[in-house]
């Protein structure tokens, strides 16, 4: 009995002995303790993915800091570009006040809602960091005020930026709209289409944050939504902005007949002196500002990653930018053909193809005014053809 008796002793003491050396594997050197038997199997331990590193690379206070200087330093660029839109939207050249029939009171009113919006954003967002990093002193700190999901500020703040992606893409679709209604209007209507889905989905999203008592924005219940914001947000930036740029160059092509040197004379250098051209190369540059943006901001909100609210505090700001720099832009494109008109050159007689009595005019239509200058080409007597080219 006592020779079994040690046997059973001994083989317990074995197989502890080889636990322990199994856990003291798994161990990194100067790190064995008592706790190490606790630690898992190596076939249960899941490594981290790149999707999961991504998801953490910041603390949610320190990406909410982050997030503060993003927004308050762009917000500085914004309101720069502000004066100087505002100044082309409601002066003339020579410094005097535009009358009401001067102002475009679309854009006007687009204007102010997307400042009014912007700084309420802006002061929110500096507000919020005060009371995390200065005044709550409760359990949790800071996170606990920026996890706090159905929060005032955290739900004005998500409410902000919603209306501001709504802003921008509706401000876009009516100058595709503009653009192309003198050819057809059925081209908005599947941009129309996604802008309805997404103020639908904007609401649903700020109706879930709401009922949050503690989360994020970017939790498993508002995913399949916010994510469909976005995504329809970028499709509508794209389409739209590759709709007005395609229309402009329709026009530009029509247009560059009537230019001396339409063969091998015209260079590319004089192709992009031409107002259509540079109309075209800001559409692209402010589109391409916010669609670049918009998908930063998509790509961190799918992650869950606390990288989402400096992308979203850079998207956010880049759609008044934008939109302030479209109106500087091309109010000074429209000041340069005021001032030296004389540098546009036409043939002195139609292209053949056009057929006879022809007598074209260009409308210039810029954020700030509708400017309408009359090009007479050529006018033949025996005929009562027009064409109208609306840019």
């Amino acid at each position: 009995m006592v020779i079994r008796h040690m046997e059973r002793v001994g083989k317990s003491t074995a197989g502890a002995s080889s636990e322990r050396h199994w856990a003291m594997s798994l161990c990194p050197i100067g790190q064995e303790t008592t706790n190490s038997i606790r630690e898992r199997p190596l076939s249960q331990r899941v490594p981290r993915s790149s999707s999961h590193i991504l998801a953490n690379m910041l603390s949610l206070p320190a990406a909410h800091l982050l997030a503060v200087y993003i927004a308050t330093f762009m917000y500085g660029i914004y309101v720069v570009t502000l004066g100087m839109a505002g100044r082309a939207l409601l002066t003339l050249p020579s410094g005097e006040w535009r009358t009401r029939r001067d102002i475009n009171w679309i854009i006007l009113a687009v204007f102010c809602a997307l400042f009014i919006n912007d700084t309420l954003d802006t002061v929110l967002a500096l507000l919020e960091a005060m009371d995390a990093f200065a005044i709550y002193s409760g359990p949790g700190g800071p996170t606990h005020v920026f996890s706090h999901g159905s929060g005032f500020m955290t739900l004005t703040k998500t409410v902000c930026v919603g209306i501001q992606t709504l802003i921008g893409d509706a401000i876009l679709i009516w100058r595709c709209w503009f653009i192309w209604k003198s050819k057809t209007q059925l081209v908005i209507v599947l941009p129309v289409m996604g802008w309805i889905a997404n103020c639908v989905l904007n609401a649903w999203v700020d109706q879930l944050l709401s009922k949050v008592t503690e989360g994020l924005v970017t939790g498993s219940k508002i995913q399949p939504f916010g994510r469909a914001f976005w995504i329809l947000s970028i499709c509508i930036n794209i389409y739209a902005t590759g709709l007005i740029v395609l229309r402009l160059w329709m026009v530009e092509r029509n247009n560059s007949q009537f230019r001396l040197g339409t063969g091998s004379a015209t260079t590319a250098t004089t192709k992009r002196k031409t107002p259509l051209a540079r109309a075209m190369r800001n559409i692209v540059e402010s589109g391409l500002l916010i669609t670049v943006s918009s998908i930063l901001m998509c790509i961190a909100f799918t992650k869950q990653s606390t990288l989402n609210f400096p992308a979203s505090a850079f998207a956010f700001q880049s759609v008044g930018i934008a939109f302030n720099l479209i109106i500087i832009r091309s109010s000074n494109y429209a000041n340069q053909e005021t001032i030296a008109p004389s540098s546009i050159q036409f043939h002195s007689s139609p292209p053949a193809a056009l057929g006879r009595g022809i007598h074209t005019t260009t409308t210039v239509i810029t954020d700030a005014k509708q400017d309408t200058l009359s090009y007479p080409l050529v006018h033949i007597h025996k005929g009562t053809e027009s064409g109208d080219y609306a840019v």
